[in-house]
């Protein structure tokens, strides 16, 4: 039988053991790398808003909200899609979620509306019904305008598409001559939301 020097057994041991070591160390680093299910979530910058203040903003919105929200945008922007809303300058429709949210309760008149949007209390604000907002895409078409007429039946269906995601009747007007159009209705949430364009006027 032939015999292992000790020193040489003892050699043997202390490779072995640098060996488990190293792969304890290897083992810690692959399981410190995070998972998804670790790694914070970061809030969607289109909805978490910066104020300056402790007012309650369209940003404070739980996840049935957003996904709320992204219905109903994707249906006022599939509907509004190519239109355009014609004055002296043709615009198109925008979508569009004020700042400030409406409190509970409270009555969507022009005084939420401009707290909402922060309208400057010496900027005009016409109230105007959405029948009257779209008249001059559906009943006051010209006759001989065949692309006109060709178009009316988009024009309603956007009107109703509109009325029934935001349940407003309304259209707020704001400012002189460039004229913002806000068509715009309260959410579940005090959102208050829809689509927005330009008229000018001069």
């Amino acid at each position: 039988m032939r015999f292992v020097p000790r020193s040489a057994f003892v050699a043997a041991l202390s490779v072995a053991a640098l060996w488990v070591a190293a792969a304890a160390c290897a083992s810690d680093r692959v399981t410190s790398v995070p998972t998804r299910a670790t790694t914070a979530r970061v809030p969607s910058p289109t909805l978490v808003m910066q104020t300056g203040d402790d007012r309650p903003t369209a940003g404070d919105c739980p996840a049935a909200c957003e996904r709320r929200r992204a219905r109903d945008r994707a249906r006022l922007e599939r509907a509004a899609a190519g239109l355009t809303y014609m004055s002296e300058s043709d615009y198109a429709f925008d979508f569009v979620i004020a700042p400030r949210r409406v409190p509970p309760h409270a009555t969507l008149d022009e005084a939420a509306f401009r707290a909402a949007f922060d309208v400057a209390p010496d900027e005009p604000v016409e109230v105007v019904s959405l029948d009257s907002f779209f008249a001059r895409h559906i009943e006051q078409v010209d006759p001989a305008d065949e692309w006109a007429r060709a178009l009316v039946p988009r024009y309603r269906a956007l009107k109703r598409t509109v009325h029934a995601v935001t349940g407003t009747t309304r259209v707020y007007r704001v400012g002189r001559i460039a004229v913002r159009c806000y068509l715009v209705g309260t959410d579940a949430w005090g959102g208050l939301l829809g689509l927005t364009t330009t008229a000018i006027e001069t």
